[in-house]
């Protein structure tokens, strides 16, 4: 169990910061709502960061491990 969960805690820290941020509010705020309220929430999350740098460097990345 200790080598799966260090290799998933590896995998997280590759994020970057406001990702793993992100998800860890996302989730703490969907442990106390309805699933429609949740999915407004991750709404207004994503349309806040659409045009940030970190989102850009995000998806840079993401599109970098598709061409692979």
């Amino acid at each position: 169990l200790l080598p799966e969960t260090i290799k998933l805690a590896e995998e997280i820290a590759q994020n970057p910061p406001i990702v793993v941020s992100g998800v860890k509010q996302l989730l703490n705020y969907m442990e106390s709502h309805s699933t429609f309220e949740g999915m407004e929430y991750v709404a207004l999350w994503n349309a806040t960061y659409l045009d940030s740098a970190d989102f850009r460097e995000i998806m840079a990345k993401f599109m970098q491990k598709l061409k692979r």
